[in-house]
């Protein structure tokens, strides 16, 4: 079966490489993992356009504000999976790992709500705002 993955993986190397000339992007890299084992890897385009340097598997990318979408995706197929709520206190995911300098707030933060639960009062919203915004 895994090589069947790898054979269709490599068919899509083209359409891949099509996205991101659309896209402007000058460099791409992707990897595939399935139960823990590693089952492909391919590099498109550039890391360095200017001095034509090709992306590499090690090639680091800056994706900026791309991490809330991954975060979000992977929140949801946790949702879906039955092993979390969108009604989960964020206190009791991370095990007591994260505070904030309101304990309210510490207490109250959800996984589904921006702004918290209802009862939060405004300005420890804004403070948690600001908290993660540092």
């Amino acid at each position: 079966m895994t090589e069947h993955i790898q054979e269709a993986l490599r068919h899509l190397s083209t359409t891949i490489s099509e996205i991101g000339a659309i896209s402007g992007a000058p460099g791409l890299s992707y990897g595939v993992l399935h139960n823990g084992q590693l089952l492909y890897t391919e590099n498109f385009g550039y890391s360095d356009v200017d001095a034509r340097t090709p992306t590499t598997s090690d090639t680091q990318y800056y994706i900026g504000s791309l991490t809330k979408a991954f975060t979000a995706a992977a929140m949801g197929f946790l949702v879906d999976q039955g092993n979390i709520s969108w009604d989960a206190p964020i206190q009791d995911i991370l095990g007591g790992n994260i505070h904030f300098s309101e304990a309210t707030l510490t207490q109250q933060m959800t996984v589904l709500s921006p702004n918290g639960s209802a009862e939060i009062e405004p300005a420890l919203v804004r403070q948690r705002q600001h908290a993660f915004t540092q």
